[in-house]
């Protein structure tokens, strides 16, 4: 007994310990949602051929991962189609024919007849905890003996941001044993529709109503969900032959732009500096900066003639780290933004540098000092005034030329036209040579130190003679009264 009741206990434990986990467990399974990429086509079927539709999902490559349920609306009604085929729209098919069958991801209905012209079909893919349907597409039945129609690729879901580039791509191949000497040729005509029907298309108007490679470049400038389908006719148009069908409708999901990841601005890591100079000086500004991982660095000169931010101008062609400064006279003002670029073409914020001064000055004329122009002056007249010979009574002197002096540094020229100009009592010319201010005021001044020179040698020779003199009367004196004594 007692063995039975802590078996029991031990079940009892496991048993809730197995419910508790179980809810924790299957949050833990990762949603799997089916990815469609080819879905029915709104396909045009002669009477009596075996009609088929198929489903691929791209994350279910051997289509035994999902279930595939295959609905046909008819009169109105949904029904989903079942191994009996036993609905009111099996009718128009030969539910006794073994191709007539359901395969996974396709669905086989022979000898179809006209009953089902204009019914709707569409597939819903179910993983294990999501579905997804693809959009209804319309059943076509035509006359008995037309061919069947080409095989279509298309894309099914398409989801963008807006402003994106969006190009949808359809294929259509001719079904074999289509192709003859009229049937091998396929052409391309667009829709749009408002609700994935192909009831209610309406012709895209681009100019040419054939495309040859099945291509279509969509607006994308406005957020909502739009359907286009893509007409597939296999063999010449406007013939009996040719087989007028058409894609799946693709459904195109525009979204809000996201917002751009933010771009971290670079960093200043050299700022330009200011400078005076001269215009046979060049100069250029330099700025560096270093931007993050991964992002490239923009550069835009400005300049103004006033310090500030707010008065620069941006400098035409001016976008490198290193600025040639125009030769302009006065003050002039630079600076440079950077900002970062990433791989996507994201910009950062913009960072200024500092604001360099370029002052241009024009070069110092050369100077000529007013004092040393009155010396010379100076020089040239005190040499006139002490080399002008005395006037000669016998013979005038020849008049000079005052219109070929020079105020300053022509002295020798003046001294000689007066020297040439003194003439001797006899009335010849003298051929004294010419002297200048300087070399007569070097005479004069030897003059007067020979005359003083002499001056003192006289009054020395008669201080010692008068000594002379003093001593020998002296003797002489004392001589006599010696001898009186």
């Amino acid at each position: 007994m007692k063995i039975r009741k802590t078996l029991c206990l031990i079940i009892a434990v496991i048993l809730v310990s197995a419910a508790a986990l179980a809810p924790a467990v299957s949050a833990t399974v990762p949603v799997v949602t089916p990815v469609i990429t080819s879905a029915p086509g709104n396909l045009q079927w002669p009477e009596d051929s075996l009609a088929s539709y198929k489903c691929v999902c791209e994350n279910d490559p051997q289509h035994d991962k999902f279930t595939y349920e295959w609905h046909i609306v008819y009169d109105g009604a949904d029904y989903k189609v079942g191994s009996g085929f036993s609905d009111p729209w099996c009718a128009h098919v030969d539910t006794k024919s073994a191709n007539t069958k359901l395969a996974g991801n396709e669905i086989y209905l022979d000898g179809i007849k006209h009953g089902l012209n204009g019914a709707e079909i569409y597939c819903t893919v179910i993983s294990s905890n999501s579905s997804v349907s693809t959009p209804p597409s319309t059943i076509f039945i035509i006359d008995e003996g037309r061919f069947t129609p080409p095989d279509i690729t298309a894309p099914v879901f398409v989801e963008c941001e807006q402003g994106d580039k969006v190009e949808l791509n359809v294929k259509g191949t001719t079904t074999a044993g289509n192709v003859d000497l009229f049937r091998d040729y396929i052409s391309y005509h667009w829709y749009s529709s408002e609700d994935g029907r192909v009831s209610d298309i309406v012709p895209i108007e681009t100019g040419k109503d054939i495309y040859e490679n099945g291509s279509l470049i969509i607006d994308t400038g406005k957020v909502g969900t739009y359907y286009y389908i893509c007409g597939v006719f296999d063999g010449v148009d406007n013939q009996n032959m040719c087989n007028r069908s058409y894609s799946n409708a693709i459904m195109v999901s525009v979204l809000e732009k996201s917002a751009a990841p933010a771009v971290e601005p670079p960093t200043i890591t050299q700022q330009p500096m200011g400078d005076e100079l001269t215009f046979s000086e060049l100069v250029a500004l330099v700025v560096g900066a270093k931007a993050p991982d991964g992002c490239t660095v923009g550069y835009q000169w400005y300049s103004s003639d006033k310090n500030g931010y707010a008065e620069m101008e941006p400098m035409e062609g001016e976008k490198a780290y290193v600025l040639k400064v125009p030769q302009t006279e006065g003050d002039r003002y630079y600076c440079c933004t950077v900002w970062s670029v990433d791989a996507n073409g994201n910009m950062s914020t913009v960072v200024p540098s500092d604001i360099a001064k370029i002052t241009y000055k024009k070069p110092a004329p050369a100077e000529t000092t007013v004092q040393e122009t009155e010396t010379e002056t100076e020089k040239v007249t005190e040499t006139e005034t002490e080399t002008e010979p005395a006037p000669d009574t016998q013979k005038q002197t020849e008049p000079v030329n005052t219109d070929d002096l020079v105020p300053t540094g022509v002295e020798t020229e003046a001294n000689e036209q007066t020297e040439s100009s003194a003439q001797t009592a006899e009335g010849t010319e003298t051929n004294a040579p010419t002297t200048t201010a300087a070399e007569t005021e070097d005479t004069n001044k030897q003059n007067s130190a020979s005359s003083s020179l002499i001056t003192v040698l006289i009054i020395v020779a008669a201080l010692l003679l008068c000594a002379v003199i003093a001593i020998t009367v002296i003797l002489i004196v004392m001589n006599k009264k010696k001898q009186a004594k």
